[in-house]
């Protein structure tokens, strides 16, 4: 058994690589990251094609540019054939050619150049959905239709409700935080109707949470993997602290967490994950934390230097872990 993981670096959004399977390779793709960073993304399809082998699943998780970005950059100029299906909400729906500071105007126009170049795209991508993938079994937890249904609808109203990825306060102690922790949920309309599922592959789960709501997340966790812990877990909107309470680390049940940004994540959100697990390692794409002071003296003596919490840097086009049909979870070293 073979899982490679990679998280590139995609500015502020998400473009994640997975690679899994024994002799006949599988590929499935999340996300393409910002339209300035579209080369990540079409390094990966040329890596692709280079081995003779192709994308299984493009998953675009909602419409927000900094997810869709890349591939629309990238699709402009190549005939996206390598690619055997797409997942995406971004059509039907006449309110989607307003602009917002999200500008959905750029998913309608997506969807009509993937129409135009006959790509199979599966825009009914909801809830307890299953799909199976050179032995891998994906489920979704994320949206229901009607989020998908009040986007569309709604969107106008939706700028005023969209949160940033990082604020709140960084040069506090991580207990200081804790115990003085509000937390105020998403109310983005377009995060709300965010693609979000597991895969399952040999065993093994991982996570990838798009920007979804975490209420809609732990709901359908307890729905769908009641009493199942993840082996990985890509945390939703970038570690907001809008999108990652207390009992959303929890109920996932996790060490191994994933936050791709680059900006420093809510240290409210690594607060409740330090108190929510025993030990726990952040994977990033992107340095945000050094630098600026972001851990404190008391946070490295209580947490760090106790290894409680390990964040590290994954390095360029390197996976996260490999799998090499070992009987263990064995995550590669930094």
């Amino acid at each position: 058994m073979s899982i490679e993981l990679q998280v590139r670096k995609a500015a502020k959004g998400d473009c994640i690589w997975v690679r899994f399977g024994k002799e006949t390779k599988g590929n499935i793709i999340i996300d393409s990251g910002t339209a300035a960073k579209a080369k990540e993304f079409s390094d990966i399809i040329e890596t692709v094609r280079e081995r003779n082998e192709a994308v299984d699943l493009l998953v675009l998780t909602h419409i927000d540019d900094d997810h869709i970005g890349g591939f629309k950059k990238y699709i402009a100029k190549n005939d996206c054939k390598i690619i055997k299906e797409v997942w995406f909400h971004g059509s039907g729906v006449n309110a989607y050619e307003g602009i917002t500071p999200h500008s959905p105007k750029n998913a309608v126009q997506l969807s009509d150049i993937m129409k135009k170049k006959k790509m199979n795209v599966n825009n009914e991508v909801f809830k307890g959905c299953k799909r199976d993938i050179n032995g891998a079994k994906l489920t979704v937890l994320t949206p229901e239709i009607d989020a998908v249904l009040r986007v569309g609808a709604l969107l106008d109203d939706a700028a005023a409700g969209i949160k940033p990825h990082s604020e709140g306060i960084h040069n506090q102690d991580l207990d200081w935080l804790y115990e003085n922790d509000k937390y105020t949920r998403d109310d983005s309309l377009t995060n709300a109707a965010s693609i979000s599922f597991v895969f399952c592959y040999e065993g093994k789960r991982l996570a990838f949470l798009g920007d979804a709501h975490a209420e809609d997340i732990i709901k359908s966790k307890e729905e769908l993997f009641k009493g199942v812990n993840m082996d990985m877990v890509k945390l939703p909107h970038h570690g907001s602290s809008h999108n990652n309470p207390e009992e959303l680390i929890k109920c996932l049940a996790c060490g191994n967490l994933i936050i791709s940004a680059n900006q420093p994540a809510d240290k409210n959100t690594i607060a409740r994950i330090v108190h929510s697990t025993e030990k726990c390692t952040i994977y990033c794409n992107y340095t945000w934390w050094e630098g600026i002071g972001y851990f404190t003296e008391e946070d490295a003596k209580e947490y760090i230097d106790k290894e409680k919490l390990i964040i590290k840097e994954v390095e360029a086009k390197k996976a996260i872990f490999a799998d090499e049909g070992k009987d263990i979870w064995i995550l590669r070293k930094s």
